[in-house]
């Protein structure tokens, strides 16, 4: 699992911020309260946004004030793994999309 939960404490959601990584640092964390954080998210996944949604950051934020669940925290961290997967499979198809272009971009200038 991408996103680990380290620290043991409440589980309510207080004040949701993300601290963005430092060079020695993991990826990044998610802020729950002063003691509790998800680590290793990385900035493009906190940032990723559907419409005018930043995922990770709507969902946690919907639960403040909330005591998050075992269950909660495994879906958090599914969240987190799941667009951290995506995203880089978006750019794995980008980097196919824009290989393909050169190719055929050759293609027409070799056979002009």
């Amino acid at each position: 699992m991408l996103a680990d939960y380290p620290v043991i404490g409440s589980n309510v959601v207080e004040a949701v911020r993300y601290a963005q990584p430092q060079q020695s640092d993991d990826k990044g964390r998610v802020w729950i309260n002063q003691k509790q954080y998800f680590k290793n998210v990385p900035p493009q996944v906190w940032n990723y946004s559907v419409g005018n949604y930043q995922i990770c950051q709507k969902w946690i934020k919907d639960r403040e004030g909330c005591y998050l669940s075992q269950k909660d925290i495994r879906q958090y961290q599914r969240i987190i793994t799941a667009l951290n997967e995506m995203i880089e499979l978006m750019a794995g198809i980008e980097a196919v999309f824009q290989l393909g272009s050169s190719k055929e971009q050759l293609f027409i200038a070799a056979h002009q």
